[in-house]
């Protein structure tokens, strides 16, 4: 425990600084959102779980009560995570509150262990601190209430974590290896070379990178749409560079991460990608979702007006704001007049280090391009871009940069000593202490939402409110051509509907599987008033029975007699396809950490 709080005390300070970004989420009751949908989900996803749906793809009371496959196409990593603490006991409103409490630690950590192996212990403190609280971070938490993004946020440094120490550790090249681990390797005499011995972590760095880039998929698949064109076009760079070098094996370790991060969530994004046909997925890129409407001005990029509305078509009467942030520029300014300064460059002494502020420069430039209307033509061209909806979007990828480059401030001074009175001080030190002064000065303030709203856990999970106010918020998910109910009268309070001559006995509602027994002494037409999707199958005394859908839902016919009925949502071909994948590649990600053990993390 000491030596790992002598190797990460700034995870430590990441963790204690994290308060004034998570502290409302403390505060008794809730506050409203863009997406005020998260508590219901939460929910559901519980529900689902609890009654033996895994993977959890349909819920049985959102889409008005007849239900709906929201978690076959919408991202379910983060309310796993919330359903878990409902499982084990919690409200469902403090559970949600927690699972955004993750999400927000998350960005921190996993940018602070990026950052560190750039700039070390203390700039790894200030790039995780200033991607935390990164004004458009506060945007996504406590106005947007964008669960996916700010969690697919989280996960992204992980990703190029992975893809740089791959890249460090498999190049042969001695300005890259990491000549510390090998010493270390050497003083503990191993019997096998050293050199063999780091090779062996490139496979432990493959399995962070991969679960990395499955996070953002699983988290929200937009950004992940999004993050994969960046990787594109990092995996062809390093590409050039090992073709240049000779050394392809490389690319192909970068190409594995990529794979098996895809793998690992093809469970989701497969029949995501292939049954979107059964559903009004095309409703997300119409009327205000279509992109032309929300380009940014650049100057909207250094400030904009704070507020708790949403965007509209000019840059004048935005309710939100899409601001980087002037702290964030100005340090990332900074960082790239000292990394470019010809007194540093010489005295560099990893080339792979250096080069990094021209790939973050790239990546702010790109995504500012993206955002405004001069890249009209990128995004026309380029059609599946569409469903990314906003091009300010791309503000993830720019308050990734420019936090990544924050911390190199930080390692260009830590050579320099300044004496305060009786105190003998780093000048890193103190440089830290006054950034994240200022930070928390400056942005703490934006992580407070508009109000708190006097409400408990049953406020969202009572019936109405699920099945017709949260309803209402997102019904894209429900199959093409069903019928949307035009008042709260027309929501679902039966699930069957059976003529008043037969008798339903041992009924057994569950998510995904309703189960009863019918004894009636004629034929009869029983009514599932579930919408329709594919995988949900009938069956009368363990035979499988035709059905008909009438106005979207499930109609079959009983005999007279008594039977047993069971009506069950079960795995098409490519939820099987994508299931299989997914295990094999979750248990071929546990076989190399086990092999790799402790090697992972050297």
């Amino acid at each position: 425990m000491n030596k790992f709080f002598k190797k990460y005390w700034g995870l430590l300070l990441v963790l204690f600084f994290s308060w004034w970004a998570i502290k409302p989420l403390f505060h008794p009751g809730f506050f409203p959102m863009h997406d005020n949908t998260q508590v219901v989900r939460v929910y559901e996803m519980a529900r689902a779980l609890r009654d033996g749906q895994f993977p959890v793809r349909w819920v049985q009371d959102l889409g008005y009560g007849f239900g709906y496959p929201i978690f076959n196409f919408y991202s379910p990593l983060p309310y796993y995570a919330g359903s878990i603490f409902v499982i084990l006991g919690l409200d469902t409103l403090a559970a949600t509150k927690l699972m955004f409490v993750i999400g927000i630690l998350l960005s921190g950590i996993f940018m602070y262990l990026l950052a560190r192996e750039f700039w070390g212990e203390l700039g790894g403190l200030v790039s995780g601190l200033f991607f935390m609280y990164a004004p458009y971070h506060a945007v996504q938490v406590y106005i947007r209430g964008s669960v996916g993004e700010f969690w697919a946020l989280a996960f992204i440094p992980l990703v190029f974590l992975g893809f740089y120490k791959v890249f460090r550790h498999s190049v042969d090249d001695p300005n890259l290896i990491d000549q510390r681990a090998i010493r270390q390797l050497a003083d503990k005499n191993q019997k096998s070379k050293p050199q063999i011995e780091i090779k062996k972590r490139i496979w432990g760095w493959i399995v962070i990178g991969s679960v990395g880039y499955a996070g953002v998929i699983l988290s929200h698949n937009i950004t992940a749409l999004m993050l994969t064109l960046f990787l594109g076009v990092v995996i062809i760079c390093c590409l050039c560079y090992t073709i240049k070098s000779k050394k392809l094996l490389t690319s192909c370790f970068l190409l594995l991460i990529s794979f098996l991060g895809l793998s690992l969530s093809a469970f989701f994004w497969l029949p995501a990608i292939f049954e979107a046909k059964f559903v009004n997925i095309g409703s997300l890129i119409q009327g205000t979702n279509n992109f032309r409407l929300h380009f940014l001005c650049p100057w909207q990029l250094w400030d904009s007006p704070w507020g708790f509305g949403g965007s509209t078509l000019g840059c004048d009467f935005d309710g939100m704001s899409f601001k980087v942030g002037k702290i964030h520029l100005l340090t990332a300014l900074a960082a790239l007049f000292l990394l470019f300064s010809k007194e540093k460059i010489k005295k560099r002494v990893i080339p792979l280090s250096a080069s990094l502020p021209v790939v973050m420069a790239f990546c702010f430039l790109l995504s500012a391009f993206l955002t405004t209307e001069y890249s009209k033509f990128v995004w026309e061209a380029i059609t599946p871009m569409a469903y990314i909806q906003y091009p300010w979007r791309f503000l993830v990828f720019i308050i990734f940069s420019v936090s990544l480059l924050a911390g190199a401030v930080i390692s260009w001074f830590k050579n320099y000593r300044l004496k305060l009175f009786t105190l003998d001080l780093s000048a890193s030190s103190l440089q830290t202490g006054l950034l994240l002064f200022a930070l928390l000065f400056y942005n703490a303030k934006y992580f407070q939402p508009q109000k708190y709203l006097d409400v408990e856990a049953v406020s969202y999970t009572n019936e109405e409110n699920i099945k017709w106010t949260t309803s209402k918020i997102s019904d894209e998910y429900l199959p093409q051509n069903f019928p949307i109910p035009k008042e709260s009268s027309e929501i679902v309070r039966e699930k069957l509907l059976v003529p008043s001559l037969a008798v339903v006995s041992e009924l057994e509602i569950k998510s995904q599987k309703y189960n009863f027994t019918i004894n009636s002494p004629k034929e009869i037409q029983v009514l599932v008033n579930t919408a329709y999707f594919p995988g949900w199958q009938a069956f009368v005394d363990k035979k499988i029975s035709d059905f008909l859908v009438k106005d979207g839902k499930m109609v079959f016919i009983v005999l007279p007699g008594e039977h047993k009925v069971a009506i069950v949502f079960g795995n098409t071909p490519v939820r099987s396809l994508g299931n299989t994948i997914s295990l094999l590649s979750f248990a071929l990600l546990v076989f190399i950490s086990l092999y790799v053990r402790k090697k992972t993390f050297g």
